[in-house]
């Protein structure tokens, strides 16, 4: 559901192409693709460890600062769905296409 979520948000999930909803994603494919933006949900890993991997520092999404963790969003909120899923998808759009947000 998280892809849909992004896509419901405005964003297009970098492994769009993926046709199997669990797989294992090698890190060196991450920045081939070059996320514009990365949303880091998971426990005890932050935008500044993730920015200084290996090459990383190419991906579009690490040069232009648009990396987002636990600090700038609830991970409850994002990775559970249920009732509070329309609130995600509000925070999950500020974070994708902050433009479409100016202004409220």
């Amino acid at each position: 559901f998280m892809a849909d979520l992004v896509r419901l948000a405005g964003g297009r999930p970098i492994f769009d192409d993926v046709e199997s909803p669990y797989f294992v994603v090698d890190a060196d494919e991450i920045v081939r693709r070059d996320p514009d933006v990365i949303l880091i949900d998971h426990p005890f890993q932050y935008k500044t460890g993730v920015a200084k991997r290996e090459g990383w520092k190419e991906i579009a999404a690490v040069r232009d600062s648009q990396l987002y963790d636990v600090q700038d969003f609830d991970m409850v909120v994002i990775n559970r769905p249920g009732p509070r899923i329309a609130e995600a998808l509000q925070v999950l759009s500020r974070l994708i296409v902050p433009e479409a947000w100016h202004g409220d």
